[in-house]
């Protein structure tokens, strides 16, 4: 299925310790977000627990791993001129959950969602679900170590299943939001914008 695809092992030994350092690091010192505003679909009403979010684009502590992107999406989608538009990360831990929705709307979009935690046990939820147009699951990815997914994302609804009282470890991951070259700086502007309504 193009659609989704699931890629292991992603990044070396050293690579995914550098990197799960260097972005705990943020985290632990307080540099992030804490979304407050709904991002779900909005015919449901789904009012998502906040979670802290840390915008990555730009940052040059992602630069090994977002050329590995580059060459990934160049890969699969040659023809379709996509450009990376945003990078950010975010945490669930336990107790909570991702409303189920899509990305961005009517752009020739794509996404990859990298795990970066250290480990994973499928018992401790946080499943990445897909669901069709009836909200029936289509498809579930098991958020293991250093695994990606890459699906199209204004075709399929997603979600993020709850994290278990047992799960003592944060579920942490990098996604990379790719749309056409010629509107990633108007896209930016944008979502510089609405930043400012975003936070509370």
């Amino acid at each position: 299925n193009k659609n989704i695809m699931i890629f292991d092992n992603v990044l070396n030994t050293d690579e995914h310790k550098k990197l799960y350092s260097n972005i705990t690091q943020l985290w632990d010192y307080g540099l992030f977000d804490i979304v407050c505003k709904p991002h779900g679909d909005a015919s449901r009403d789904n009012y998502p627990t906040p979670f802290p979010y840390i915008n990555l684009t730009d940052n040059s502590i992602v630069e090994f791993i977002t050329k590995d992107m580059n060459t990934l999406i160049k890969s699969y989608y040659p023809n379709d001129n996509l450009g990376l538009w945003q990078i950010y990360g975010n945490i669930y831990t336990s107790g909570m959950q991702g409303t189920i929705h899509k990305d961005i709307g009517n752009y020739n979009s794509k996404t990859i969602v990298y795990y970066l935690h250290k480990e994973w046990d499928v018992e401790w939820g946080g499943q990445t679900y897909f669901y069709n147009d009836d909200y029936e699951i289509i498809d579930g990815i098991v958020p293991y170590s250093n695994r990606l997914v890459l699906f199209d994302d204004i075709n399929i609804k997603h979600g993020v299943s709850p994290i278990s009282s047992r799960c003592i470890h944060k579920r942490m991951v990098l996604t990379f939001k790719y749309i056409d070259k010629n509107l990633v700086s108007s896209m930016r502007k944008l979502k510089q914008k609405e930043s400012t309504e975003k936070f509370c």
